[in-house]
């Protein structure tokens, strides 16, 4: 989806990925490079690659949300018994007013 939207009109994209405050050095540098490496992959131009470090993820995807005027988001695959939308796809929807777009694979 993203690929598309960049050979259409070629906007700014931005790739996030958050990891927990205490997260390593050497873990973040080596996410940071696949996160680079795969955002690359998906987007022939000029992309970010940003790693946040927060343990608020919640919290952090709506800030990072609101700066944004398109998030798409995958939400994974739940698990038995759970919702596809839990509260961070909500938190998300009702704290900003950027447009989303939740991927599941359920």
């Amino acid at each position: 989806m993203a690929a598309s939207l960049w050979r259409a009109s070629q906007p700014d994209i931005t790739f996030l990925q958050i990891l927990p405050t205490n997260t390593s050095n050497e873990k973040v540098r080596k996410s940071q490079k696949d996160l680079s490496r795969f955002s690359g992959r998906i987007i022939p131009g000029k992309t970010e690659a940003r790693i946040v470090l927060s343990d608020d993820v919640k919290g952090e995807l709506v800030r990072q949300t609101a700066e944004h005027d398109l998030v798409i988001m995958g939400l994974g695959k739940p698990g038995p018994n759970e919702k596809a939308f839990g509260s961070i796809p909500l938190s998300m929807a009702e704290e900003t007013n950027s447009a989303l777009i939740f991927i599941s694979n359920k």
